[in-house]
């Protein structure tokens, strides 16, 4: 089996050079899912607290598409995996973070869920679930949030509410995660489209071209004078999921959650 060469360098190799203390403690979240997305023929991950966590695909992550299908509708239609997953008290949407509960705007959830529809009408992802897109890096303009929040690191919490608030966060989307046969000229497009910037509600996507340069890394970093945010947003589709998009007339279902770090 040829596999694809997209093993992801942890982006905090290429991150900390160029970031100040407070942008470096900042992007330690999405550096933990940067460190997600360089795992490939592993069977479990390291954590942050020293441990590992098995993984459920076992020692083999890339997948061809016709296998990877398989696990999809196999997950799509068993047990909800995303723990911390948003969830519906009435008229509100609460999430959470560090065991916190927070309030997540409507707007927010809407983003979100436009943006996953945007990029399966570009074919940017095929499947939403960790092996092909099952997360995004929220960021936003360096300067505007200095301007707006300050220079100190905010509490992890209120930092998340201030992300899930303002309209100004894009997210950094890296899909492809896992997928195999590099021989396949379907699959060579996608990873060609696994870099997905999406902003507003109503804007389209942006498909960023692979980075240049040696080596196989494919994911991209945020755009430069850019603050990211510690939590990152994370996606599951599951037949009994709490939101719906729909496309070529089909609807799916999925969950979202900003606090599953044993999304494995």
């Amino acid at each position: 089996m040829i596999l694809m060469e997209h093993i992801e360098k942890s982006e905090q190799d290429q991150m900390i050079p160029s970031l100040g203390r407070r942008k470096f403690l900042r992007s330690l979240g999405a550096l933990g899912a940067a460190a997600l997305c360089g795992v490939t023929g592993e069977a479990s991950a390291q954590d942050f607290s020293g441990g590992t966590i098995p993984s459920r695909y076992g020692e083999n992550w890339d997948s061809s598409y016709e296998q990877m299908k398989v696990v999809y509708d196999r997950e799509y239609d068993g047990e909800k995996i995303l723990k911390n997953r948003f969830r519906r008290d009435g008229k509100r949407i609460i999430g959470s973070m560090n065991g916190k509960e927070i309030e997540v705007p409507a707007e927010f959830v809407g983003r979100v869920l436009g943006h996953l529809k945007r990029m399966l009408e570009a074919g940017a992802l095929r499947f939403i679930f960790r092996l092909d897109a099952f997360h995004g890096h929220p960021y936003m303009d360096a300067d505007l949030y200095e301007q707006r929040y300050g220079n100190e690191l905010q509490d992890v919490v209120e930092e998340t509410r201030i992300l899930l608030a303002d309209r100004d966060v894009e997210i950094l989307y890296h899909n492809s995660e896992h997928l195999g046969h590099a021989d396949n000229p379907a699959v060579r497009e996608l990873v060609q489209k696994r870099n997905v910037i999406g902003r507003t509600v109503d804007a389209s996507v942006e498909i960023l071209p692979l980075p240049e340069g040696p080596g196989r890394v494919t994911a991209r970093s945020a755009p430069e004078g850019t603050t990211n945010f510690r939590a990152y947003i994370k996606f599951a589709a599951n037949k009994n999921g709490e939101f719906a998009i729909s496309f070529k007339g089909k609807e799916i279902r999925l969950d979202l959650s900003l606090d599953d770090d044993e999304y494995f």
